[in-house]
């Protein structure tokens, strides 16, 4: 797990305690539910929580890569004029990037959520920030085939990135979390059956 600050974080945030510092549990077994949350009372936080593992890109590289997940996020703001936080990206990182993020909230840095050329491999929106999901709602992501062939035999980290902006309380919960692959001939057989 990891931490970073939203682009518009200033210093005079981060001095009140304006950091990404929610309480994130982790379950157990295979694929656990994961809760983020502790800041009910005093909506102090804001920032990224990034929830990532290791994955080694088969070799030779899969005709097809899917990320599959159920997530909810909530935002006690009440701000017609603003919309409500709880933002959920997919992001892919070379290990080296993935170890420059902060685990200590007040150490987290500034991260614009976008690939980058340099470590960020790919970023794909799973829920923008607008309206509370406090059921659980399914997500798939698209093809990431492509991006990934060229680090076949190698690791990656797959990341869930959770951002929230407003002083208030904040959650979010992620389960089944997973990595489906097909063959090449697998993702073409499926092709052309659809």
């Amino acid at each position: 797990m990891r931490r970073a600050q939203v682009g518009d974080q200033t210093d005079e945030w981060t001095a009140m305690g304006r950091v990404p510092g929610w309480e994130v549990r982790i379950g157990e077994g295979e694929s656990p539910t994961i809760e983020i949350t502790g800041d009910e009372k005093i909506g102090a936080f804001r920032g990224i929580v990034l929830i990532g593992r290791r994955w080694r890109v088969p070799d030779p590289p899969p005709g097809s890569v899917r990320l599959k997940l159920e997530y909810q996020t909530y935002c006690a703001m009440n701000d017609p004029e603003r919309p409500r936080s709880g933002q959920v990206s997919l992001a892919i990182f070379a290990p080296e990037r993935w170890g420059q993020f902060a685990t200590d909230p007040k150490s987290a840095e500034i991260w614009n959520p976008v690939p980058d050329g340099e470590g960020v491999l790919a970023v794909q929106p799973i829920h923008r920030q607008g309206e509370d999901v406090t059921e659980w709602r399914e997500w798939e992501s698209g093809d990431l085939a492509a991006r990934l062939r060229a680090y076949a035999g190698r690791e990656v980290v797959i990341a869930v990135a959770w951002s929230a902006f407003h002083f208030c309380e904040e959650w979010a919960k992620f389960r089944g979390v997973q990595v489906n692959i097909m063959s090449e001939a697998e993702a073409e057989k499926q092709f052309l059956e659809s």
